[in-house]
């Protein structure tokens, strides 16, 4: 299954918002990846805060769902994202590395360098987030 998903900000009241757009970076900051869903960053989540992946991945409540086929809005917890979010890049870097090594990116290909460059990216939404005081939503959708 193809997935596309957009990682976006915004205010918890955005959500139904969020989940209606057909592709919500056009209205909220955020970005767009490829194949990356709730347990890959649930994964991450894991490795950040030290749950299981269990744990982790069961704060990924569906907030949002469309249909079957998507799209679906899920939260992103604050203590990962704010964890994230003041890594140096030498610990972002081998937290990269870490991510790559998982059954979840492993199974899917991921080079350890896209890895690192997705998690980049995250890491500066995370920090506008705290910022500005916002919520961070995962919005995916099948292809």
């Amino acid at each position: 299954m193809d997935v596309s998903t957009n990682i976006v900000i915004g205010d918890i009241s955005d959500i139904e918002e969020i989940g209606e757009a057909s592709s919500p970076i056009e209205n909220w900051r955020g970005f767009e990846i490829r194949g990356i869903d709730s347990a890959k960053v649930a994964t991450l989540h894991a490795i950040l805060t030290g749950q299981t992946f269990d744990e982790a991945y069961g704060e990924y409540l569906l907030a949002f769902e469309a249909s079957e086929q998507g799209p679906w809005v899920a939260k992103i917890p604050d203590e990962p994202m704010e964890r994230l979010a003041v890594l140096e890049d030498d610990v972002l870097e081998r937290v990269g590395e870490e991510l790559a090594a998982t059954e979840e990116f492993e199974r899917d290909g991921w080079p350890v360098e896209e890895v690192q460059i997705f998690l980049a990216e995250l890491a500066a939404l995370a920090g506008i987030a705290i910022v500005q005081g916002k919520a961070m939503f995962i919005w995916t959708m099948s292809r």
